[in-house]
């Protein structure tokens, strides 16, 4: 199945990977790149894989997410075409700023 991902989501990776190569090293960059390649390989093949997102449960669209690191998830939608990665959720922020990122991947804000 193909990965589609948004803007926002996208411009969410680059920057969590920019600050971890910044305070980190390039080895931990590669490393958390690895990690991501690999969660997302896990998706294409299981687009399910993931767990229905709790915090946007009120929306009809069905939002999954699944832990990428131990500090960041991704936020997904599965249609019949495609798996829609809308962010890229650090899980230590406000979990009630979850519903503007993923508004603001999918368009609708």
């Amino acid at each position: 199945m193909k990965v589609h991902v948004t803007d926002v989501a996208e411009r969410q990776i680059t920057e969590t990977d920019e600050y971890i190569e910044r305070v980190w090293g390039r080895e931990s960059k590669a490393q958390f790149r690895k990690r991501l390649r690999h969660v997302i390989n896990l998706l294409r093949r299981n687009p399910n894989l993931g767990t229905k997102e709790p915090l946007l449960a009120q929306y009809t669209i069905p939002y999954r997410s699944i832990v990428a690191t131990s500090q960041n998830k991704i936020i997904y939608v599965v249609s019949d075409e495609r798996i829609d990665i809308v962010a890229f959720w650090d899980v230590r922020r406000e979990p009630t700023a979850l519903v503007d990122e993923v508004m603001k991947g999918t368009g609708k804000q």
